[in-house]
């Protein structure tokens, strides 16, 4: 009896550390088009920390060159709120363009996935 009623509670245990994160994130995809004759989108991915714990950025990537990130700390308290400032430089890019930032923290193993998509004019 006292297994039964311990199994529960223990799955609970091992589960929580993967499911729950500290970071909250307002969207984790944006979507835009940008004004006409602009060289680069701008845009911002907010978060919060809603756990318990400061959590620390280690690692903040981009899927390729013409996009830049970065985190408006290096940690965050908890309470604390944030964003990852996104710019992405248009240059002869035409049709719709998807770029990937990913961000390691100290709270999970599994990366954070940010997604920017950006519809540009097709080249004529």
């Amino acid at each position: 009896n006292l297994r039964r009623l311990l199994t529960p509670g223990l799955l609970v245990v091992l589960l929580a550390p993967e499911s729950a994160r500290a970071l909250e994130w307002a969207r984790t995809q944006i979507a835009t088009v940008p004004e006409r004759g602009a060289d680069v989108v701008r845009v911002k991915f907010d978060y919060k920390n809603t756990g318990a714990a400061v959590v620390h950025f280690l690692e903040v990537r981009t899927s390729c060159g013409c996009t830049e990130a970065t985190t408006t700390a290096s940690e965050v308290a908890p309470g604390e709120s944030g964003a990852v400032d996104v710019l992405f430089t248009i240059g002869r890019r035409s049709g719709l363009q998807e770029k990937e930032i990913t961000l390691l923290t100290d709270d999970s193993n599994a990366p954070v996935r940010l997604t920017l998509k950006v519809k540009l004019p097709e080249a004529k």
